[in-house]
């Protein structure tokens, strides 16, 4: 049924009886949901001529209202930057360009199995105050200040200045990095 009708359906049962009988109620329930009028998981298909189906840039200056590209979506967890920025460093090069003190690898950070069961301690213990020693790039240091209570501190001992910088540039983006003192 087309929306009108459908909607002309349902105010003729309400006005046939009222209130309408529970069969009625729930046979024009029925022909509305079945007639495309539902929403649910995909909306934009309730409303065809949706905007979501097609984004388009409005004209303006120098456009013609071309399809508008959809952004990358951005990681919202601090931790697992600082994991895949770590992976991705070429740390032999840092060694070699005297930017590291000794040859560093990427191994060395903290696992997510690794985080977990240091989230697993600190909560288990709980534990308010924890100190770090040897802790690279800090992964497993932001791991730790994600799991003390607000009023915690990790105290991380690392003696490489380029591993720690490297580091607090993605621990600043967590809420838990003020936790951090190195």
């Amino acid at each position: 049924l087309p929306i009108s009708q459908a909607f002309c359906a349902a105010a003729s049962v309400a006005l046939r009886s009222f209130p309408p009988s529970l069969p009625d109620l729930l046979d024009t329930m029925a022909r509305v949901a079945f007639s495309g009028l539902a929403s649910g998981a995909h909306a934009a298909a309730t409303f065809p001529n949706s905007h979501l189906l097609a984004p388009v840039v409005a004209p303006s200056a120098g456009t013609s209202g071309t399809p508008a590209a959809w952004a990358a979506p951005k990681k919202a967890c601090a931790l697992a930057e600082i994991r895949e920025a770590v992976h991705d460093e070429d740390w032999a090069r840092n060694y070699s360009e005297g930017m590291t003190k000794i040859h560093m690898r990427a191994e060395w950070s903290a696992s997510v199995d690794r985080c977990s069961a240091l989230q697993w301690l600190v909560s288990s213990t709980q534990a308010k105050r924890v100190l770090e020693i040897g802790s690279f790039c800090g992964v497993g240091t932001l791991a730790l200040a994600e799991a003390l209570p607000a009023n915690g501190e990790v105290v991380a001992l690392e003696l490489d200045p380029f591993v720690v910088n490297f580091g607090q540039r993605f621990q600043v983006k967590s809420p838990s990095s003020k936790k951090i003192k190195n």
